[in-house]
Formats: C-alpha cells, sequence, structure tokens
C-alpha cells in the first residue's frame, strides 16, 4: 500500500503538456520518491521520527517501508552513532539544513557502503519535516582513493629516481677513493681490513641504490591474456617447493577468469606477495593463493545497472598482521617491518606498481593477531568479438 507523502514544492521533469492534474496526484509524488537514485527518508522534524522512505533506503536497510515507519531514525543502522547528527533535526525549520556526514554501514549483501547523509527541512502546513538523503559515494571514494595513491606513487617513483641518481655519483667517488687507497703502497693490517669494509658496503649501497632505480623506471609490458586458474597453479606449484612442512599452501581459481597481463612482471608480482607472506608467518602457519572474480555493487537505486567485475588475485597470510598505522606506509619504497637484514623494503611498492601499470590497485586487509590479505585487483579481459 503506498503511503500518502508530505508533497514538495515541485517536480523536475513534468512538461507544460503534461495534465496538472495528474502530476499533483499522491500516487504521482509516490512514483517520483521511489524512482529517486538516492536513499531517501522523510523524517517528523518535531520527533526524529520515520514518516516514510524510498525504494532505494529500504533497499539499503534489507526491510520494508512499514518497518521503518515510527522508528527514531537514531536507531536505524547508518545512523547509529550519529546521535549529535540526529539530534540535529529536531526543531529543523522550513529550509533549514544538516551539515553533510559521511557513515559506513554494511548493506544486506554484506557490501561496505560509504554513504554521504544530508538533511533539508521542509514544511507542510504547521508542520516540519525533514527529507534525508543517503547518497552512495562508495565507487566515487575508491576512485578517489585510487587516484590520490597513483599520484603518492608516481611521487615517491621520481624521488626514487633522482636520489639514486644522486647516491650513485657519491659511492663512485667513494669507491674510487678506496680503490686509490688499497692500491696505495704502504697501507697494510687494520687500515687495509677498513678500506675493505668500506669498499664491501658501498657495494651493498650500490644495490640498494640499483634496486630504487628498478622501481622508478617504468618497464614497458609485453600484454597477452593470461588465465588466472592455470597461472595460479603453476606459481603456487613453484613456490610450495620452497616452503617448510610447517607451512601449509592453499590453492584456489575460479575458471575462466582472464587479465590482459606482461605474465613475466605479473608473475613477479605474485611471488613477492607470497615472499611477504611467508615471512611474515616466522616458523609455520598457513597461506592462501586465490584467484575469483570480484564486483563493485551498483549504485543505491540503479539495481539493475552492471556492476563492474574485476579479477582478484589474493594472498592470505595467518601471520601476525598489522595495524591501521603500519599499512599506511606499506607501500613506501624503503618501509619494512621485516628484522634489519631480512628485507629492503622494495617488495610491495614494486607489485603496487606492477598493478597500477596493468590499470589495477591494490587493497590490504589486515589486523594485528589475525593475518593479512593482499590483494592484486586487474580489469578482465575482454572476450573477442563473435
Amino acid at each position: 500500500m503506498s503511503r500518502e507523502l508530505p508533497r514538495p514544492a515541485g517536480v523536475a521533469g513534468v512538461t507544460p503538456n503534461d495534465s496538472p492534474r495528474a502530476t499533483s496526484t499522491p500516487a504521482f509524488f509516490r512514483h517520483a520518491f521511489d524512482a529517486a537514485g538516492d536513499a531517501l527518508l522523510v523524517v517528523d522534524a518535531a520527533s526524529a521520527t520515520v514518516v516514510a522512505a524510498n525504494r532505494a533506503c529500504t533497499a539499503l536497510l534489507g526491510t520494508v517501508e512499514t518497518a521503518l515507519v515510527g522508528q527514531p531514525l537514531v536507531e536505524l543502522a547508518p545512523f547509529r552513532g550519529q546521535t549529535e547528527w540526529c539530534a540535529g533535526l529536531l526543531g529543523l525549520p522550513d529550509g533549514g539544513a544538516l551539515a553533510d556526514r559521511i557513515v559506513h554501514v554494511a548493506d544486506p549483501g554484506g557490501q561496505q557502503r560509504t554513504l554521504e547523509l544530508a538533511g533539508r527541512g521542509f514544511a507542510q502546513g504547521a508542520r516540519v519535516f525533514v527529507q534525508v538523503t543517503l547518497h552512495d559515494v562508495t565507487a566515487a571514494r575508491m576512485r578517489e582513493h585510487r587516484a590520490a595513491q597513483a599520484r603518492k606513487m608516481e611521487a615517491v617513483r621520481q624521488l626514487a629516481s633522482a636520489t639514486a641518481h644522486d647516491f650513485n655519483n657519491v659511492l663512485s667517488c667513494i669507491r674510487g677513493y678506496v680503490s686509490i687507497a688499497l692500491e696505495t703502497a704502504g697501507v697494510t693490517g687494520d687500515m687495509q681490513e677498513i678500506l675493505t669494509r668500506v669498499k664491501d658496503v658501498s657495494l651493498r649501497a650500490g644495490e640498494l641504490s640499483q634496486r630504487l632505480l628498478d622501481f622508478s623506471r617504468q618497464r614497458k609490458l609485453t600484454l597477452q591474456s593470461v588465465e588466472l586458474g592455470r597461472f595460479v597453479e603453476h606459481v603456487g606449484e613453484e613456490v610450495r617447493a620452497t616452503l617448510p612442512p610447517s607451512v601449509a599452501l592453499q590453492l584456489h581459481a575460479e575458471r575462466p577468469i582472464a587479465v590482459h597481463a606482461d605474465e613475466t612482471t605479473l608473475r613477479l608480482a605474485l611471488t613477492l606477495l607470497l615472499r611477504n607472506a611467508r615471512e611474515a608467518l616466522d616458523d609455520h602457519g598457513e597461506i592462501a593463493l586465490s584467484a575469483t572474480r570480484w564486483s563493485l555493487p551498483p549504485p543505491l537505486g540503479q539495481p539493475h545497472r552492471p556492476s563492474e567485475t574485476y579479477a582478484r588475485l589474493s594472498v592470505r597470510d595467518s601471520g601476525r598482521g598489522m595495524t591501521p598505522e603500519t599499512q599506511e606506509r606499506l607501500f613506501e619504497p624503503g618501509f619494512t617491518t621485516k628484522k634489519s637484514g631480512r628485507n629492503t623494503g622494495m617488495s610491495l611498492s614494486t607489485v603496487y606498481r606492477i598493478a597500477v601499470q596493468h590499470g589495477g590497485w591494490m587493497e590490504v586487509t589486515s589486523a594485528p593477531g589475525r593475518g593479512s590479505t593482499f590483494s592484486l585487483i586487474l580489469p578482465l579481459a575482454t572476450p573477442p568479438a563473435v
């Protein structure tokens, strides 16, 4: 049964030829309300309780409108913890607005949504109602995050290149002077040993500098269709042979999944992720390597819009996990949580660069004591036209 809504002043899209009678009925406004792409609620400004909800809103909350009507707004999932914002609805005047607020909520399918809340008051007779909008910005926020990460990585790449070149020049001078000193007559004993150590250290520093240069260079990719089921099996079996009996490796791949990729470069990325997982385990544990399809949910109110589907290559470990602060720095060249001498801190930044070069991105899920999952999200290969 349709509920009669507090009627807005007008509806966009009505032409002069439309019958005024037809476009002023409760059914017309109900249809316009339900056709909105955003989730909408109408709330009584005197009590902050729900008066009406449109179709997109009931889909988001996984319920029916009759179950929402009369409920305090603050008790609905997107508004829990937003007590101050909801209190601002009380006594909101006609035309008054609440400042936008970003919230995170899981939809009935378990997908995490990022919503932008907004509220605007409108009067009907002596009563004031508030139209509350829940605008789905999930996809937009993901794009912004990926763009910000790409800009950050490009800046780091340029810095790494400049630093490595300057560092190499300094190292060349050091090695040159050390070689001259070692060849000088009379340099023996302790002094010769010290100079030899300086030379060895400069060579190791040169290797690190070379890794920085390798990271900074955009290697040209040779793209081909790579079937990920076969790919995961091959890489997984190669890595399994290097693992101790105390570390279990699980493989899972949906079939068929194909991506356009440089197979050699993609193999490097996956090998680095598996090595990273192995180091997170210390002496025992489990690693899981999988290839699956992954979809971005369609925006609220647009259930018939096709989902954006990608290939997801994931490496999960049962290791120590990471704090949010550590996760923020993961892809910085040189950053590592490993013991000194075990890692140069270049692996994850290299994997991230490979993901971006393939038109994708990386995602990380981790918590202290709960292990970590690193995922490469890559565009699916377009099937050939028939």
